[in-house]
């Protein structure tokens, strides 16, 4: 018989995760406990001693010194106390209220869901921007004993994607973890795990202000350096206790999840629940892929009057479905879009808050009513849904930097026409069945190849099948898990077990493993480093029958200037992301680690003037898109930077327009990779 209560799915496993995970945080509990009680009497003891010291002889003097000393046991107790007086609210940048004469039909829809999973109406229906739905709440100490209102929010990328019964499920799965039955004791997990996160990790004025005090100086000074690494091994206690738990509550986390999938697959029907997983996935990284492309057609004065239209334009596009197919259908049997190709190495994500897609699926199968859900485009919830989705997108616009210069329109067939036409640009052609996908081999100077017999290399077009691509694929994979492995070896990645071609092996296997797939890499890479090698003598010989020597010469003469040009650029770029690195590792330096990453600038900057001294940057650079940038290349390669010390408003301007450099030097290289490509099309026979 199949369950049709979640609560039927409540396995002694997940009450054993449930009982480990509270264990795991009494036992936390009892460790502050005892670091409060040394802070109290820390507290007490330096309150006695600066109040001895100014009683000795009372003076300017010893009232500083004495404060200073209470001052250190003061901030320790603060520090230990303050996570109770936090509020932490899950505040949206962007946001519409609804309410139910605004929008009744929505707010019908959210509050009869409620009541049939028996979960608390929420306080308030937002709208939001993206492909989401969530439950946001203001989270404190106390409201791990009291009662707090939380407020629901729809987002409207959400809506864009999903038909009324798909978005239904989701909603339902969302009241599913604050229902008050099964998921009541694992919200309240939720709370205390989310307060402990607050008192071992989180940063505030008052770390701020203490920090800043340590490193001035004086007499506060003295005391404050004592009190700040006082704090910091106790922060440090608190955060190795903390992340034994927190693998414990993730795991949890995970069966959580899982409930508040059954949820609402009992309400809505496991099949209305798998088909908007599937859909709220893709949509979410079309949706990213949209805005960067919105962005850059704002920065050419261009912005889009519903951004959601262009959201369906781009998943069309990319599901290379016609214009004609209509806005709301674009997502039918997104099933197909899934690529599913066991890897050889899998390694479960301990961290994961939330389990894989393919394991969400298992877990609903057969759960709720197999029904056709309503099919209706959820926008039809909507009163008026064009005017709503103008008035979020003109939201979303007016955060963006430099929003108000865009004053011309983009429509989704302008959009769509610019996809292609990139595309085009840089789609290699279908005879190379996809040997170069994700790869660009070296290509060889033309005297390196004459100087090898070709008599016994086959004919171009056994270098070009779909086996040998998949070969190649077959390496780029191993090439992940190789390093993957390497990462597990090295305590780079927690994991206590992986799965390698089927098996299960324990951490310790992870070294011998690494030297096995190491091996067969170095095997696979040879072979691919010599199969390159005869593709090209192979591509010369033809050229050479085909009386298109000149023009093969010439295509590998430009492919190999550019590929110098893009190294060059990488050089300076390398030294720049070393830089970044060295900048952002921490938020304050001395002034040896100043003069440190002054020098490491220096280097970049020297590089780039190097670099500029050979190549114009108005040739890599568009000379209209990109004015401001060419301009200041040219003042470096004119005067350089002179400064010896670290500016970071300089290096900061300086690498971004480095980085501009390298990416548009690899544009340039991949399109003269594909010229050299194009050569020998006509030497292929059609696909």
């Amino acid at each position: 018989m199949k369950p049709t209560h979640p609560d039927e799915l409540i396995t002694p496993a997940f009450r054993k995760e449930v009982k480990d995970v509270l264990g795991a945080i009494i036992g936390f509990g009892m460790l502050y406990l005892l670091l409060m009680i040394g802070a109290l009497a820390l507290l007490a003891a330096t309150i006695f001693a600066g109040i001895a010291i100014v009683m000795v002889h009372p003076s300017f003097i010893t009232l500083a010194i004495g404060g200073g000393i209470a001052f250190l046991g003061i901030m320790v107790c603060i520090f230990m106390v303050k996570f109770i007086f936090m509020r932490s609210r899950a505040e949206q940048p962007i946001a519409i209220e609804v309410r139910a004469k605004d929008e009744p039909e929505i707010i019908a829809l959210v509050e009869k869901l409620a009541d049939e999973l028996q979960a608390p109406r929420p306080a308030r229906v937002r709208l939001i921007p993206d492909v989401n739905a969530s439950v946001s709440y203001t989270s404190t100490f106390w409201s791990m004993i009291l009662p707090v209102r939380k407020d629901l929010n729809i987002g409207l990328g959400l809506v864009n994607t999903l038909n009324v019964g798909e978005l239904r499920a989701v909603l339902a799965h969302e009241f599913g973890h604050f229902s008050q039955r099964s998921m009541k004791l694992g919200s309240y997990v939720y709370t205390v795990n989310k307060a402990i996160f607050d008192l071992v990790q989180h940063r505030d004025r008052c770390d701020r202000t203490l920090e800043g005090w340590a490193e001035a100086g004086g007499v506060f000074g003295w005391f404050a350096v004592p009190t700040f690494h006082i704090v910091q091994g106790v922060r440090r206690v608190l955060v190795s206790a903390y992340q034994r738990i927190n693998r414990k509550y993730y795991s949890l986390s995970r069966q959580m999840e899982f409930h508040a999938d059954a949820l609402a697959a009992v309400a809505e029907g496991g099949p209305q629940l798998i088909s908007a997983l599937y859909k709220v996935e893709y949509a979410g990284m079309a949706w990213d892929g949209a805005l960067h492309e919105l962005d850059g057609w704002m920065g050419k004065g261009q912005k889009a009057s519903d951004i959601y239209a262009i959201h369906s334009a781009q998943v069309g596009f990319h599901r290379g479905l016609p214009m004609t197919v209509p806005a709301d259908r674009v997502f039918d049997d997104i099933r197909r879009e899934q690529v599913i190709e066991r890897p050889r190495l899998v390694v479960r994500d301990q961290w994961a808050s939330h389990p894989s897609l393919a394991d969400r699926e298992a877990k609903v199968a057969g759960i709720g009513l197999d029904v056709r859900g309503d099919e209706r485009p959820a926008w039809t919830l909507f009163k008026d849904a064009d005017r709503l989705r103008e008035r979020m997108s003109a939201l979303l616009y007016a955060r963006a930097p430099g929003a108000a210069k865009a004053i011309g329109s983009i429509s989704p067939q302008e959009h769509v026409a610019t996809l292609q036409a990139r595309s085009e640009r840089y789609k290699l052609d279908d005879r190379f069945h996809g040997v170069f996908d994700g790869r660009m081999p070296k290509v060889l100077p033309l005297a390196e190849l004459e100087a090898m017999s070709m008599d016994a290399v086959p004919d171009l077009h056994t270098f070009y099948t779909p086996e040998v691509a998949q070969r190649h694929a077959a390496i780029a994979r191993l090439r992940t898990d190789v390093e993957l492995l390497r990462a597990i070896r090295d305590g780079q990645v927690d994991a206590d077990t992986f799965e390698l071609d089927g098996v299960k092996h324990p951490k310790s296997d992870a070294k011998e493993y690494a030297r096995r797939l190491e091996e067969e890499l170095a095997k696979e890479e040879g072979w691919a480093e010599e199969n390159d090698r005869r593709t090209q003598m192979a591509a010369a010989r033809a050229a050479r029958t085909a009386g298109e020597w000149r023009s093969y010469a010439d295509a590998v003469d430009v492919h190999l200037r550019r590929s110098a040009v893009h190294d060059q650029a990488v050089k300076v770029l390398m030294q720049g992301q070393k830089v970044h690195a060295m900048a952002t590792a921490k938020p304050r330096f001395d002034q040896q680690e100043w003069n440190a990453l002054g020098a490491e600038a220096g280097s970049m900057y020297h590089l780039l003037q190097g670099f500029l001294k050979e190549q114009d940057p108005a040739t890599i650079l568009d000379p209209e898109e990109h004015k401001d940038q060419i301009r200041a290349m040219e003042r470096v390669q004119r005067s350089g930077i002179a400064s010896s010390t670290f500016e970071p408003d300089v290096f900061w301007g300086t690498y971004e327009n480095v980085a501009l450099l390298e990416v548009k030097a690899r544009e340039q290289l991949f399109l003269a990779f594909k010229a050299y490509t194009e050569v020998q099309r006509a030497w292929l026979p059609a696909a």
